[in-house]
């Protein structure tokens, strides 16, 4: 019964394997190579298979388990089983008789030589070798061999149990190629990998983990050696961030956190893994890495403190900016101004006085008055638009919103262009402070400018608006879309973008053909209204977020 069984799964069908020879794990596959040794070394211990060659044949020929016997003296073969016979390309006939050298590959023979010594020597011996097959082939075997006695005790034949290794082989050399693979990756990568088994806490790392943390968390191979150097601050969310994302059923994770290193400071570190779930859905494994973004984070905080800093040089730039704008505006209206109208009004006086003179050159000092008086009106002209350049004066003598409200109905009324304005909360010039209503006012002249000239619109629309401590400036028109022209090399929608940038805010331009164009500019006025002394003593430390301009368009 027991050869009979151990037939059946040892069965071949041609040269294939079966199917549950196929499906024998590693573990299974070595107690099923045990189990026959065990039957041939009982076969070894009776005394009537020894005496007889006559009586193995008989028996190998019931066999499928690559099973030989051997001459002690002779070294050649006695009887195989047709399985031994089968996986070396041979008839059982043919190998009867050969010598027992010729299964194993050329490269291996002087070892075997020795290796037929140690087993005489010993009673028995279990190695690994190379047969070759009649083809010339070869394939890896594990040979166990025991020597077989006879009722005297002299040693008269071997028997022999060999087992093709060639999937056990091609396994290991897989796992060793990706266990190679896995130390070059962990060696040249600066990510920290990690392997926590869920059900029994184990954990652990990569070689450079020591490196990285300063200790080696060999040491300490359970997961609450990660847990424990959380930052104080960090741990509480960082557990229930990772026990929340078990229980959700994803498969994969990130998080960033402090992490205490062997020195007493923490690191930084960006974690990022994946769940591992077994057949009825539950996680039983999580895999991932590490990685040390403490040099990035620092150089982040470097880089947003000097954008910070140049925000607020900005910032005071512009505020000394709009300040020397109203005091050139006051100065241009006051004095020039003054001085053109005493101009005006002397060349109206002298025009007054040569009018009396009838004379070819009372007629000639007529006409250079009036051509005098005429360039005084241009030199005023351009004086009004110079100062109304710089700083018009409607917004310190009326507000913010006010000079909105001119400017729409200057619109409305020199181009035809229905300019209509909303304010939301009413008082809100308070709330943009001077400096900003200059820079507001501009941005708002500009972008009407632009509809004016290009969009073909008629219709436009002014919003400002202040929510949750930011200014939202909306200019929309009903034109055509679609491109921009930057009418102002110095105040150009490029330079919007710019000077928003520099407030802490950001640009938004959305245009599509024949659907008009909508530019949104948002501010954050509680920075712009902190006081921050003088520049170079009060810089302020506070780290501030900026947004980076979003262009729809390029400009």
């Amino acid at each position: 019964m027991i050869l009979h069984a151990w037939g059946c799964i040892g069965t071949r069908t041609g040269s294939k394997r079966t199917k549950i020879g196929y499906c024998l794990s590693n573990r299974a596959e070595k107690a099923v190579s045990d189990l026959r040794w065990e039957f041939v070394m009982d076969l070894a211990n009776q005394s009537s298979f020894s005496e007889e060659p006559a009586h193995w044949k008989q028996l190998l020929r019931r066999t499928r388990i690559g099973l030989a016997v051997g001459h002690i003296t002779e070294n050649t073969f006695m009887a195989v089983d047709e399985a031994f016979a089968h996986d070396r390309g041979y008839k059982v006939d043919e190998l009867v008789g050969k010598p027992i050298l010729s299964v194993y590959a050329p490269e291996v023979q002087e070892e075997i030589k020795t290796r037929f010594q140690e087993v005489d020597r010993l009673g028995h011996l279990v190695y690994e070798s190379v047969h070759q097959r009649k083809d010339g082939t070869t394939f890896p075997v594990l040979m166990k061999v025991a020597v077989i006695k006879n009722a005297r005790g002299k040693p008269v034949s071997r028997v022999a149990y060999a087992h093709d290794i060639t999937e056990r082989k091609r396994a290991e050399r897989v796992v060793r190629e990706n266990e190679e693979r896995f130390r070059l990756v962990a060696e040249v990568t600066n990510d920290i990998l990690w392997d926590w088994d869920l059900t029994t806490d184990d954990h652990w790392w990569s070689p450079n983990a020591r490196e990285k943390f300063g200790y080696d968390p060999v040491t300490e191979p359970h997961i609450e050696a990660w847990r424990s150097r959380l930052h104080p601050e960090d741990r509480g969310r960082v557990l229930r961030h990772l026990n929340d994302h078990l229980h959700s059923g994803e498969r994969m994770y990130s998080d960033e956190y402090r992490f205490l290193l062997a020195d007493g400071s923490y690191g930084t570190f960006s974690d990022k893994g994946q769940v591992v779930h077994d057949t009825k859905g539950k996680p039983v494994r999580m895999i991932g890495a590490m990685i040390d973004i403490t040099s990035a984070k620092g150089a982040y905080a470097t880089l947003e403190q000097a954008h910070a800093r140049l925000q607020w040089l900005s910032r005071e730039l512009q505020k000394a900016e709009e300040k020397e704008r109203r005091r050139l505006s006051r100065e241009l209206h006051d004095e020039f101004g003054q001085l053109l109208s005493a101009l005006r009004l002397s060349l109206a006086r002298v025009k007054e006085e040569v009018g009396k003179y009838s004379s070819t050159k009372g007629m000639l000092l007529r006409k250079n008055v009036m051509a005098a008086t005429r360039t005084a009106d241009r030199l005023f002209a351009s004086l009004r638009a110079l100062v109304r350049g710089l700083r018009p004066a409607i917004l310190d003598e009326f507000g913010f919103i006010a000079a909105l409200q001119s400017m729409a109905e200057e619109i409305r009324e020199g181009t035809g262009l229905d300019c209509r304005l909303s304010v939301r909360p009413k008082g809100i010039d308070s709330i943009v402070g001077q400096e900003l209503a200059g820079t507001l006012y501009r941005i708002v002249q500009e972008l009407v400018t632009n509809v004016v000239r290009h969009a073909k619109a008629t219709r436009v629309d002014i919003r400002l608006h202040y929510r949750e401590r930011r200014i939202t400036l909306v200019v929309k028109d009903n034109g055509r879309g679609g491109r921009f022209t930057v009418s102002k090399p110095g105040y150009g929608l490029r330079g919007i973008g710019e000077r928003t940038e520099l407030l802490g805010g950001q640009v938004e331009i959305r245009s599509s053909r024949g659907r008009g164009t909508t530019v949104s500019v948002t501010i954050p006025v509680d920075l712009l209204n902190r006081t921050y002394g003088s520049i170079g003593s009060g810089f302020p430390t506070t780290i501030v977020k900026v947004n980076r301009p979003s262009y729809g368009k390029k400009m």
